[in-house]
């Protein structure tokens, strides 16, 4: 008299639902729905595997922008921008700042730490995708287009799994006359 949805032992391979997802928060001993459960590479994964309130953006990346490939999903990482300033009358010089700081890596290219699989040391991964707070989603996207972004590994022992969604660094240009200086403001 079951409900067929509910998942029964001997009715489904457990096997099967290794890295599945469950959308919905379960109360201890409450059946378990298969309409409530996302499998890897369904559509909705990411949004299933994101933190309430958190947003997940991705940024392209190089092997030195990603430390040669050696960061990898569940690392939490700083995001800086490096651009080239040239202040009018003076020497051109390159300048890399934080745009945000201690946020977790989701995914490289298409490999999440949910699964036990890694991203071969080997291979370099092009995308990454990484969960941020929703100002910090607009600052990564804006310091994309003032240069190259990179990312910066925390130690395991700083982090322990604990993110500052509330410090965020952004730029603010200053120009006074024709000086324009670039200058750094915490919110």
């Amino acid at each position: 008299a079951l409900n067929e949805s509910y998942i029964q032992e001997g009715t489904v391979q457990l096997q099967n639902l290794t890295g599945s997802v469950i959308l919905e928060h379960l109360d201890k001993g409450e059946p378990v729905i298969t309409t409530n459960l996302v499998q890897p590479g369904e559509k909705s994964i990411l949004a299933a595997l994101l933190s309430p309130g958190k947003r997940a953006i991705s940024i392209d990346v190089t092997a030195q922008s990603v430390s040669s490939g050696l960061i990898q999903p569940g690392d939490y990482v700083d995001v800086l921008v490096s651009k080239v300033v040239s202040p009018s009358g003076g020497n051109s010089y390159g300048q890399t700042t934080a745009v945000v700081s201690n946020v977790k890596v989701l995914a490289l290219d298409k490999v999440m730490n949910e699964t036990d699989q890694k991203l071969p040391t080997t291979t370099i991964p092009k995308v990454a995708t990484l969960e941020v707070g929703p100002g910090q989603a607009e600052l990564i996207s804006a310091a994309a287009k003032e240069g190259t972004l990179s990312l910066s590994l925390h130690s395991i022992s700083s982090t322990n799994g604990a993110t500052n969604e509330d410090e965020i660094t952004s730029m603010v240009t200053v120009i006074r006359g024709k000086e324009k200086t670039q200058v750094q403001v915490n919110q």
